[in-house]
Protein backbone atom coordinates (compact mmCIF):
# COMPACT_ATOMS: atom_id res chain seq x y z
CA UNK A 1 0.00 0.00 0.00
CA UNK A 2 2.82 2.32 0.92
CA UNK A 3 4.60 1.47 -2.31
CA UNK A 4 1.50 2.21 -4.36
CA UNK A 5 1.03 5.57 -2.65
CA UNK A 6 4.66 6.47 -3.25
CA UNK A 7 4.40 5.54 -6.90
CA UNK A 8 1.25 7.62 -7.29
CA UNK A 9 2.86 10.58 -5.55
CA UNK A 10 5.99 10.27 -7.67
CA UNK A 11 4.04 10.15 -10.93
CA UNK A 12 1.93 13.10 -9.87
CA UNK A 13 5.05 15.05 -8.95
CA UNK A 14 6.67 14.31 -12.28
CA UNK A 15 3.51 15.34 -14.15
CA UNK A 16 3.32 18.56 -12.16
CA UNK A 17 6.99 19.22 -12.82
CA UNK A 18 6.57 18.89 -16.57
CA UNK A 19 3.29 20.81 -16.51
CA UNK A 20 4.67 23.77 -14.58
CA UNK A 21 8.04 23.51 -16.28
CA UNK A 22 6.37 23.71 -19.67
CA UNK A 23 4.23 26.59 -18.46
CA UNK A 24 7.30 28.47 -17.22
CA UNK A 25 9.13 27.81 -20.48
CA UNK A 26 6.13 29.11 -22.42
CA UNK A 27 5.97 32.20 -20.25
CA UNK A 28 9.73 32.75 -20.67
CA UNK A 29 9.44 32.33 -24.42
CA UNK A 30 6.48 34.72 -24.54
CA UNK A 31 8.31 37.33 -22.48
CA UNK A 32 11.44 36.93 -24.60
CA UNK A 33 9.33 37.31 -27.75
CA UNK A 34 7.61 40.39 -26.41
CA UNK A 35 10.88 41.97 -25.31
CA UNK A 36 12.86 40.98 -28.40
CA UNK A 37 13.43 43.76 -30.93
CA UNK A 38 15.39 44.06 -34.19
CA UNK A 39 18.19 45.55 -32.08
CA UNK A 40 18.33 42.72 -29.53
CA UNK A 41 20.91 40.72 -31.48
CA UNK A 42 23.89 41.84 -33.54
CA UNK A 43 23.20 41.01 -37.18
CA UNK A 44 26.13 39.24 -38.80
CA UNK A 45 26.39 39.75 -42.54
CA UNK A 46 28.56 38.73 -45.46
CA UNK A 47 28.85 39.84 -49.07
CA UNK A 48 26.91 37.41 -51.25
CA UNK A 49 26.61 37.80 -55.02
CA UNK A 50 28.87 40.52 -56.38
CA UNK A 51 28.62 41.33 -60.08
CA UNK A 52 32.00 42.42 -61.44
CA UNK A 53 30.40 44.74 -64.00
CA UNK A 54 29.86 47.33 -61.30
CA UNK A 55 32.52 50.04 -61.30
CA UNK A 56 33.41 49.51 -57.67
CA UNK A 57 35.75 47.04 -56.01
CA UNK A 58 34.52 44.53 -53.45
CA UNK A 59 36.72 46.20 -50.82
CA UNK A 60 35.17 49.61 -51.52
CA UNK A 61 31.72 48.01 -51.42
CA UNK A 62 32.48 46.53 -48.01
CA UNK A 63 33.81 49.88 -46.76
CA UNK A 64 30.61 51.62 -47.89
CA UNK A 65 28.50 48.95 -46.14
CA UNK A 66 30.42 49.50 -42.91
CA UNK A 67 29.94 53.28 -43.13
CA UNK A 68 26.19 52.78 -43.70
CA UNK A 69 25.91 50.89 -40.38
CA UNK A 70 27.23 53.79 -38.35
CA UNK A 71 24.27 56.25 -38.39
CA UNK A 72 21.99 53.64 -36.77
CA UNK A 73 24.66 52.42 -34.37
CA UNK A 74 25.38 55.98 -33.22
CA UNK A 75 21.72 56.40 -32.26
CA UNK A 76 21.62 52.97 -30.58
CA UNK A 77 25.00 53.58 -28.92
CA UNK A 78 25.96 49.96 -29.56
CA UNK A 79 26.97 47.68 -32.43
CA UNK A 80 24.06 46.48 -34.56
CA UNK A 81 25.81 44.89 -37.55
CA UNK A 82 29.13 43.11 -38.00
CA UNK A 83 30.84 41.75 -41.09
CA UNK A 84 31.30 38.00 -40.61
CA UNK A 85 32.53 35.92 -43.57
CA UNK A 86 30.18 33.00 -44.08
CA UNK A 87 27.23 34.63 -42.29
CA UNK A 88 23.76 33.68 -43.50
CA UNK A 89 22.66 37.31 -43.96
CA UNK A 90 23.94 38.33 -47.40
CA UNK A 91 24.33 41.72 -49.01
CA UNK A 92 24.18 41.17 -52.76
CA UNK A 93 25.14 43.43 -55.64
CA UNK A 94 23.04 42.23 -58.56
CA UNK A 95 23.32 43.53 -62.13
CA UNK A 96 20.29 45.24 -63.65
CA UNK A 97 19.26 47.03 -66.83
CA UNK A 98 18.86 50.15 -64.71
CA UNK A 99 22.55 50.08 -63.76
CA UNK A 100 23.51 49.46 -67.37
CA UNK A 101 21.46 52.52 -68.29
CA UNK A 102 23.13 54.57 -65.54
CA UNK A 103 26.59 53.65 -66.81
CA UNK A 104 25.53 54.39 -70.37
CA UNK A 105 24.35 57.79 -69.18
CA UNK A 106 27.61 58.31 -67.30
CA UNK A 107 29.63 57.57 -70.45
CA UNK A 108 27.36 59.81 -72.51
CA UNK A 109 27.84 62.63 -70.04
CA UNK A 110 31.61 62.32 -70.37
CA UNK A 111 31.27 62.42 -74.17
CA UNK A 112 29.00 65.45 -73.91
CA UNK A 113 31.55 67.25 -71.76
CA UNK A 114 34.27 66.49 -74.31
CA UNK A 115 32.01 67.69 -77.15
CA UNK A 116 31.19 70.86 -75.22
CA UNK A 117 34.90 71.47 -74.71
CA UNK A 118 35.47 70.98 -78.43
CA UNK A 119 32.65 73.41 -79.23
CA UNK A 120 34.12 75.99 -76.87
CA UNK A 121 37.55 75.60 -78.48
CA UNK A 122 36.13 75.99 -82.01
CA UNK A 123 34.06 79.00 -80.93
CA UNK A 124 37.13 80.72 -79.48
CA UNK A 125 39.09 80.13 -82.67
CA UNK A 126 36.10 81.23 -84.75
CA UNK A 127 35.63 84.47 -82.82
CA UNK A 128 39.36 85.25 -83.04
CA UNK A 129 39.40 84.59 -86.82
CA UNK A 130 36.25 86.65 -87.38
CA UNK A 131 37.99 89.62 -85.72
CA UNK A 132 41.09 88.96 -87.85
CA UNK A 133 38.95 88.69 -91.00
CA UNK A 134 37.07 91.90 -90.26
CA UNK A 135 40.34 93.74 -89.65
CA UNK A 136 41.87 92.32 -92.88
CA UNK A 137 38.72 93.19 -94.84
CA UNK A 138 38.80 96.80 -93.63
CA UNK A 139 42.51 97.04 -94.51
CA UNK A 140 41.86 95.60 -97.99
CA UNK A 141 38.96 98.00 -98.57
CA UNK A 142 41.18 100.93 -97.55
CA UNK A 143 44.13 99.77 -99.69
CA UNK A 144 41.88 99.08 -102.67
CA UNK A 145 40.30 102.53 -102.41
CA UNK A 146 43.75 104.13 -102.30
CA UNK A 147 44.88 102.10 -105.31
CA UNK A 148 41.78 103.00 -107.31
CA UNK A 149 42.35 106.72 -106.70
CA UNK A 150 46.00 106.41 -107.76
CA UNK A 151 44.98 104.38 -110.82
CA UNK A 152 42.43 107.02 -111.90
CA UNK A 153 45.04 109.71 -111.40
CA UNK A 154 47.61 107.73 -113.44
CA UNK A 155 45.14 107.20 -116.29
CA UNK A 156 44.39 110.91 -116.29
CA UNK A 157 48.02 111.97 -116.07
CA UNK A 158 50.54 109.15 -116.64
CA UNK A 159 53.72 109.61 -114.64
CA UNK A 160 57.20 108.17 -114.75
CA UNK A 161 58.22 104.57 -115.37
CA UNK A 162 59.12 104.23 -111.70
CA UNK A 163 55.64 105.38 -110.67
CA UNK A 164 54.10 102.87 -113.07
CA UNK A 165 56.16 100.02 -111.57
CA UNK A 166 55.10 101.13 -108.07
CA UNK A 167 51.47 101.15 -109.16
CA UNK A 168 51.72 97.63 -110.62
CA UNK A 169 53.34 96.39 -107.39
CA UNK A 170 50.44 97.82 -105.37
CA UNK A 171 48.04 96.01 -107.71
CA UNK A 172 49.90 92.71 -107.15
CA UNK A 173 49.95 93.30 -103.41
CA UNK A 174 46.20 93.90 -103.50
CA UNK A 175 45.66 90.59 -105.33
CA UNK A 176 47.73 88.78 -102.69
CA UNK A 177 45.84 90.59 -99.96
CA UNK A 178 42.54 89.56 -101.53
CA UNK A 179 43.70 85.95 -101.86
CA UNK A 180 44.69 85.91 -98.18
CA UNK A 181 41.36 87.52 -97.26
CA UNK A 182 39.41 84.89 -99.21
CA UNK A 183 41.45 82.09 -97.63
CA UNK A 184 40.77 83.53 -94.21
CA UNK A 185 37.07 83.80 -95.07
CA UNK A 186 36.98 80.12 -96.09
CA UNK A 187 38.65 79.16 -92.78
CA UNK A 188 36.03 81.16 -90.88
CA UNK A 189 33.25 79.39 -92.81
CA UNK A 190 34.85 75.99 -92.17
CA UNK A 191 35.04 76.68 -88.45
CA UNK A 192 31.40 77.79 -88.49
CA UNK A 193 30.43 74.52 -90.17
CA UNK A 194 32.51 72.51 -87.68
CA UNK A 195 30.89 74.37 -84.81
CA UNK A 196 27.40 73.71 -86.17
CA UNK A 197 28.22 70.01 -86.68
CA UNK A 198 29.53 69.74 -83.10
CA UNK A 199 26.46 71.53 -81.77
CA UNK A 200 24.22 69.08 -83.67
CA UNK A 201 26.28 66.19 -82.24
CA UNK A 202 25.92 67.65 -78.75
CA UNK A 203 22.16 68.09 -79.10
CA UNK A 204 21.78 64.52 -80.34
CA UNK A 205 23.78 63.33 -77.32
CA UNK A 206 21.58 65.35 -74.97
CA UNK A 207 18.44 63.85 -76.50
CA UNK A 208 19.94 60.37 -76.18
CA UNK A 209 20.89 61.04 -72.56
CA UNK A 210 17.43 62.33 -71.69
CA UNK A 211 15.87 59.35 -73.44
CA UNK A 212 17.68 56.97 -71.09
CA UNK A 213 15.76 58.17 -68.05
CA UNK A 214 12.49 59.75 -69.19
CA UNK A 215 9.50 58.08 -67.60
CA UNK A 216 11.48 55.30 -65.89
CA UNK A 217 11.17 54.47 -62.21
CA UNK A 218 12.87 51.56 -60.51
CA UNK A 219 13.83 50.12 -57.14
CA UNK A 220 17.50 50.65 -56.44
CA UNK A 221 17.49 47.97 -53.74
CA UNK A 222 15.35 45.96 -51.33
CA UNK A 223 15.45 43.63 -48.35
CA UNK A 224 13.33 40.82 -46.96
CA UNK A 225 14.98 41.02 -43.56
CA UNK A 226 17.33 38.13 -44.35
CA UNK A 227 19.32 39.72 -47.15
CA UNK A 228 19.81 43.04 -48.91
CA UNK A 229 19.86 43.28 -52.69
CA UNK A 230 21.46 46.26 -54.42
CA UNK A 231 20.36 46.75 -58.03
CA UNK A 232 21.58 50.18 -59.06
CA UNK A 233 23.26 53.31 -57.76
CA UNK A 234 24.71 56.45 -59.27
CA UNK A 235 28.00 56.83 -57.45
CA UNK A 236 29.33 55.88 -54.03
CA UNK A 237 27.28 58.51 -52.18
CA UNK A 238 24.03 57.10 -53.56
CA UNK A 239 25.15 53.56 -52.70
CA UNK A 240 25.82 54.69 -49.13
CA UNK A 241 22.38 56.29 -48.81
CA UNK A 242 20.72 53.22 -50.30
CA UNK A 243 22.44 50.95 -47.75
CA UNK A 244 21.53 53.23 -44.82
CA UNK A 245 17.93 53.04 -46.06
CA UNK A 246 17.92 49.23 -46.38
CA UNK A 247 19.60 48.79 -42.99
CA UNK A 248 16.72 50.86 -41.62
CA UNK A 249 14.24 48.35 -43.04
CA UNK A 250 16.23 45.48 -41.54
CA UNK A 251 15.86 47.25 -38.18
CA UNK A 252 12.08 47.23 -38.60
CA UNK A 253 11.52 50.76 -39.87
CA UNK A 254 8.88 51.36 -42.55
CA UNK A 255 8.91 54.17 -45.10
CA UNK A 256 8.46 57.65 -43.68
CA UNK A 257 6.27 60.19 -45.47
CA UNK A 258 8.84 62.96 -45.45
CA UNK A 259 11.07 63.76 -48.47
CA UNK A 260 13.84 64.89 -46.10
CA UNK A 261 13.95 61.49 -44.44
CA UNK A 262 16.48 58.83 -45.42
CA UNK A 263 13.63 56.35 -44.92
CA UNK A 264 11.46 58.14 -47.49
CA UNK A 265 10.36 55.81 -50.27
CA UNK A 266 12.14 57.89 -52.94
CA UNK A 267 15.75 58.99 -53.15
CA UNK A 268 15.79 62.72 -53.97
CA UNK A 269 17.97 65.81 -53.75
CA UNK A 270 16.81 66.44 -50.17
CA UNK A 271 17.77 63.07 -48.68
CA UNK A 272 20.58 61.90 -50.97
CA UNK A 273 23.26 62.44 -48.28
CA UNK A 274 21.82 59.64 -46.14
CA UNK A 275 21.62 61.81 -43.00
CA UNK A 276 19.12 60.58 -40.43
CA UNK A 277 16.41 63.11 -39.59
CA UNK A 278 14.59 63.36 -36.26
CA UNK A 279 11.74 61.36 -37.79
CA UNK A 280 14.17 58.61 -38.85
CA UNK A 281 15.57 58.45 -35.34
CA UNK A 282 12.13 58.47 -33.71
CA UNK A 283 11.01 55.56 -35.89
CA UNK A 284 14.20 53.68 -35.06
CA UNK A 285 13.84 54.24 -31.31
CA UNK A 286 10.21 53.09 -31.47
CA UNK A 287 11.14 49.95 -33.45
CA UNK A 288 13.97 48.97 -31.08
CA UNK A 289 12.27 50.34 -27.95
CA UNK A 290 15.46 52.14 -26.97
Amino acid sequence: MMSTFWYYYKVKYIKSFFLYGGLLASIFLLVDTLLHTPCSDIIEYDIGSFDERYRISKDDFLTTIHLAELPWEEVAEKPLFVYTPGADFKINMLWSENQERLYEGEDLEKDLNLTQGSIDGIQQRYEALVKQYDSARRAFTRDESTFQRELVEWNRNPGTQQEYISLKKKEADLEQELTALNTLGKTVNTLAQQSNAKIDEYNQGVNQYNGLFDGREFDAGNTDGRKINVYSFDGTQELYTLLVHEFGHVLGIDHIDDPLSTMHYLLNDENKQGILTDKDKEAFIASCRL
